[in-house]
């Protein structure tokens, strides 16, 4: 979805959070995306530790999860995502939370 929406970004994918963890030190990425629901350490953890990074608590984190129920969607809220993303993922919203977060110099560009 996000090639689609934006052909020019460039993604990474981790399999863990840990690896995840690892990539955004090493790539200190524009924006993150993570999934709630993780082998061993989930998305809740990860965001715990990587806000509590000095390097990488700016870069805006959008939660993508199936858990969808109002608690889950608070629960990432207060524990700092900028924004939570239910499965299934409806374009539009993500267009919209990657428009809002992604800084404005790197010209996301809206297609279809």
């Amino acid at each position: 979805m996000i090639e689609r929406l934006s052909p020019d970004a460039q993604i990474q994918t981790a399999r863990t959070a840990e690896e995840g963890i690892h990539l955004a030190l090493e790539m200190r990425p524009d924006m993150l995306l993570l999934d709630i629901d993780l082998p061993g350490m989930d998305g809740y953890e990860a965001l715990i530790i990587l806000r509590s990074m000095d390097s990488l608590r700016h870069i805006p984190m959008i939660a993508v999860s199936a858990h969808a129920m109002p608690d889950n969607i608070q629960k990432g809220k207060d524990l700092g995502f900028n924004a939570y993303i239910t499965k299934p993922v409806r374009i539009g919203e993500l267009q919209d939370a990657i428009e809002r977060y992604l800084p404005k110099k790197k010209g996301f560009s809206q297609t279809g």
